[in-house]
């Protein structure tokens, strides 16, 4: 007995070749591989080798690119894969939390492991626990979304910096690694993404009108508790409410040892404060990576342009530009994404508007779409006058076809008629705009825009939102009234939000 024990600790080159192994081994399928490693070091070794090699997990660069189902090997390994740097993983739809907690293990045991790349099909922030694909024993949320955040501390702190820059919620920040490390899993109340608001049914209304003596629209949403993340920073909180992507790199910034943690979103706004300069900004825009990023909020003027191209190169899928700040008049150097629709707005600084354009070279060059402009038109100072005059004859000089989308403020109404000349021969020139959305909160408003609206040379569709509480059903038969009488022949849709 005493014998036998010690043959069966011999090593496998003792029993067969090691060439012999291999062809045994290679008759097993993967799953059969996985088994086997678990029987001893040198089948880990062996089995685990072949499994790599069918399934093609060879490092590149440093670099390490894998589906989820494959961590259970990289779990069983007694040898991690040489010189890995960076680990990118895609998750599939079932089984997520099973392949965080073995992940979890993986970043521990893997001390070179300093960037780290996580994608999922779907955002995982939800009250469902995950579900393994042969419906085994669920994993709470909590349990492995805990594990995930331990993950991406670990690899966080592997940069050597005390600092994190936070790219989330459509924010860029700037953060402690201490409040990374220290952020708590809460829950929050948030909209389905499927709902919709429903309008009351007409008895409801009516009772509301008889009782409250006027019209009011009862609306509501469905709402569901989710978890999400609250990083207490210096700056404020940093909420984390959506995770389908999920990347943590180390990043030289300006000379100094950052993290950059990523968080998918489909916005981005661009600011100066929360810890960052318009230089750190311009430093960290050509390291992010956002795939599904459809928004941009540019909220300084002094970010380099240079890292603003970089970025938007980086991202085809962007097209809607908001300007929260003065736009500096400047040559064209810049090449927007070509997109189906490019939408340019501001409400603040309207003048940013033709610079932008002009920056971007839409009025010498035309884009692969359409062009919406979106901006409040006010109408009380001779410069905000000339400002609207101005973004109608930038538009005007557009080659290609063109929306606009005005917001009307509450004065919108108290400017005279006399000082609209300049605005009058803007809106004459705009010969590509055949589409006009705007969003009014009076009847005096609706009044005073629809004579300047005639002058429009190729309307064709009047879109109009009435969203004032004091619009009545009176009201909004009368704007109907005067809309088709100012513009006959115009298509008029009217959207009523009382």
């Amino acid at each position: 007995m005493k014998g036998s024990w010690r043959k069966s600790q011999a090593p496998l080159e003792w029993v067969l070749p090691v060439e012999l192994w291999e062809l045994i081994l290679d008759e097993m399928s993967d799953g059969g591989l996985v088994e086997v490693a678990k029987v001893c070091r040198a089948l880990n070794t062996l089995a685990l080798r072949l499994y790599f090699h069918r399934n093609k997990m060879e490092v590149c660069q440093g670099a390490l690119d894998i589906r989820s189902h494959l961590l259970r090997a990289l779990f069983l390994a007694v040898h991690r894969p040489e010189g890995v740097s960076s680990l990118t993983v895609t998750f599939w739809t079932f089984g997520k939390g099973q392949g965080v907690l073995m992940l979890r293990d993986i970043v521990e045991r893997w001390p070179s492991l300093t960037e780290i790349h996580l994608n999922w099909p779907q955002n995982i922030l939800t009250r469902n626990p995950d579900l393994e694909a042969n419906y085994g024993r669920p994993i709470s949320a909590a349990v492995f979304l805990g594990a995930l955040w331990e993950v991406l501390v670990v690899v966080a702190r592997r940069g050597g910096s005390s600092q994190a820059i936070i790219v989330a919620n459509g924010t860029l920040q700037r953060c402690e690694m201490g409040a990374l490390a220290a952020a708590k899993l809460g829950r929050a109340r948030v909209e389905l993404d499927y709902a919709y608001s429903r309008r009351a049914g007409r008895l409801t209304r009516i009772l509301s009108t008889i009782l409250l003596r006027r019209e009011q629209a009862l609306r509501s949403v469905e709402t569901e508790v989710r978890p999400r993340f609250v990083i207490r920073a210096k700056t404020g909180d940093i909420r984390i409410e959506r995770m389908e992507r999920v990347s943590v790199a180390p990043l030289n910034l300006n000379g100094c040892c950052d993290t950059l943690v990523q968080f998918g979103s489909t916005s981005l706004r661009l600011q100066m404060g929360a810890g960052l300069s318009a230089a750190d900004i311009s430093a960290v825009l050509p390291h992010i990576r956002l795939p599904a990023l459809t928004r941009l909020e540019i909220g300084s003027p002094d970010i380099a342009s240079v890292a603003l191209q970089k970025f938007i190169d980086a991202h085809p899928q962007l097209h809607t530009f908001t300007l929260s700040c003065a736009w500096p008049s400047s040559p064209a150097h810049h090449v927007l994404p070509r997109t189906t629709t490019c939408t340019v707005a501001a409400h603040e600084h309207v003048s940013a508007i033709p610079a932008f354009l002009g920056a971007f070279g839409l009025n010498v060059r035309s884009p692969s779409g359409l062009l919406v402009v979106e901006f409040t038109w006010r109408r009380i100072t001779a410069e905000q006058r000339a400002a609207a005059a101005a973004v109608f004859a930038c538009v005007g000089r557009h080659p290609a076809a063109s929306h606009l989308e005005l917001r009307l403020p509450s004065d919108f109404a108290a400017s005279s008629d006399a000082d609209a000349a300049a605005e009058i021969v803007a809106l004459g020139s705009l010969v590509s705009t055949a589409l006009v959305a705007v969003t009014c909160y009076s009847l005096a408003e609706a009044r005073a825009l629809l004579p300047l609206l005639a002058h429009l040379p190729v309307l064709r569709h009047l879109q109009m939102t009435l969203a004032g509480t004091d619009l009545g059903s009176a009201e909004v038969a009368e704007v109907k009234t005067l809309a088709r009488a100012a513009l006959p022949g115009v298509q008029l849709s009217v959207m009523d939000l009382r």
